[in-house]
């Protein structure tokens, strides 16, 4: 079912074609239908403030909207007006006059083309044919969500996994203000222990390329923000949360009497408590990334070891020039 509203240029016959088309949208909720309306019918709607929710509920009810004789402003607007309601906008454009609409969007294309490279110096992606478009989106653009997605949260768990272990030693020491691990640990957390795998996980994939393409149905997880919302960050923070707690205190009971039975006997201080507790983090947080990889390579797999290795032999190292007990870990 089609509705135009274009080629009119009495004021009060496009207000009246719009209210009757919102009756007839509202009158018939199951049908489809499609719009065109051109940059006169706009305007005419949009300057009348109290026809500008008309407007958008128009837009926001079609199937597709056929814009036609827009200027660059013109263009502009529409976008403005979906993005007022919370709606995420991608732009695609090959000229100059699609320059507007890019930079206001929330995703901007840029075809490279007979009309020059204007819109594409704007856009966020550059693209030399539009058919390049469906693979940006469905395989390149899908990765990039899940990834980021998956990273972000990680990063969070990461934080959390570490300050809520500092709140319960807090708690346990009567709030001496004093830190449960030493400056080093600290400082090497994000920047050398598990920075790494983060950093690879770039190579992450749920789905191959060519069943990403031959089944454009699963962007819909993409679409729907299913890999990042609050349902999911509540689970990354309780998460956070429970090993944070099955660290804290299995290292707590176990260091409840003053010996720890091995050979030599050495003495339970309170750098060997936090060098084991701290041990158990990073062992944690490798694992954790290796489970929740969707698919694993030579190269992730290698990176995470690597960096567990890293940490033992810094440990080494640490001890070695600085002092402390961490000689109880390899004894």
């Amino acid at each position: 079912n089609l509705i135009q509203l274009h080629s009119m240029l009495n004021t009060r016959k496009i207000i009246n074609e719009c209210e009757n088309a919102v009756r007839l949208i509202n009158s018939k909720r199951k049908k489809k239908f499609d719009l065109i309306i051109d940059g006169f019918c706009l305007n005419v709607i949009r300057k009348k403030r109290d026809y500008k929710q008309l407007l958008l509920e128009l837009l926001l009810s079609m199937e597709s909207v056929i814009c036609c004789r827009f200027t660059p402003m013109d263009k502009g607007i529409i976008v403005d007006l979906l993005r007022s309601q919370g709606k995420v906008v991608l732009s695609i454009g090959d000229g100059g006059n699609d320059v507007v609409m890019i930079q206001k969007s929330n995703v901007g294309i840029g075809i490279k083309g007979k009309e020059g490279n204007q819109a594409a110096r704007a856009s966020d992606y550059a693209i030399t044919k539009f058919k390049y478009l469906k693979k940006l989106i469905l395989v390149h653009g899908r990765y990039s969500y899940e990834r980021t997605s998956f990273v972000v949260q990680y990063c969070f768990y990461k934080s959390l996994f570490i300050a809520i272990i500092q709140i319960l030693y807090s708690y346990y020491s009567g709030f001496a203000g004093t830190s449960f691990f030493n400056t080093f640990c600290l400082t090497a957390h994000n920047i050398v222990f598990t920075s790494l795998p983060v950093i690879f996980f770039v190579l992450d994939r749920d789905c191959e390329p060519n069943i990403l393409m031959s089944n454009p149905e699963l962007y819909s997880r993409t679409r729907e923000g299913r890999s990042f919302n609050i349902k999911t960050f509540t689970i990354w923070f309780l998460k956070s949360l429970f090993h944070a707690l099955v660290v804290f205190f299995i290292t707590i009971k176990t260091f409840d009497h003053q010996y720890i039975h091995t050979a030599y006997a050495y003495p339970m201080d309170f750098g060997s408590m936090s060098i084991v507790t701290y041990t158990g983090l990073i062992l944690i947080q490798n694992l954790t990334i290796l489970i929740e990889s969707r698919s694993l390579t030579k190269l992730n797999i290698g990176i995470i070891v690597f960096s567990q290795l890293l940490y033992f032999i810094s440990m080494g190292f640490y001890n070695s020039y600085v002092g402390g007990d961490i000689l109880i870990l390899v004894q």
